[in-house]
């Protein structure tokens, strides 16, 4: 597994999905770059990708009910060179996945898993 880039994506899950757009919207005057309802990561309702001034991008998602508690806290995407591969060597470490992966038509996917802080986080790549 080698990882390619720092984590210059990050997830918060929000039950209070319009105010915490208007809130990165309006208040902080951050651009929304993308919204929409989801149709690779079903796990969530809706999303807004806010584009960060570093090309970051923080993304606002409202989960569905059977992961909300799952997803509770804010979650760091760790950009990797090979999802799959990185998710095997893992799994042998015994580290704990908590969803499938997730794959777009263009070869990108990611993957959610749990560190020993009991923290969810993402892993995002190729496939």
């Amino acid at each position: 597994m080698k990882v390619t880039k720092g984590m210059d994506w990050i997830i918060t899950c929000t039950t209070n999905f319009e105010e915490t757009v208007a809130f990165f919207r309006d208040v902080l005057g951050l651009p929304v770059k993308e919204a929409g309802i989801p149709v690779t990561d079903r796990q969530f309702r809706r999303y807004a990708q806010i584009a960060m001034p570093n090309d970051s991008v923080l993304e606002v998602v409202e989960p569905e009910d059977a992961v909300r508690k799952l997803y509770d806290a804010p979650i760091p995407s760790i950009t990797v060179d090979d999802v799959v591969h990185s998710r095997k060597e893992m799994e042998n470490k015994r580290v704990e996945f908590v969803s499938e992966i997730f794959r777009t038509g263009s070869g990108w996917g990611w993957t959610y898993f749990r560190a020993p802080d009991g923290n969810v986080y993402q892993l995002q790549g190729p496939c």
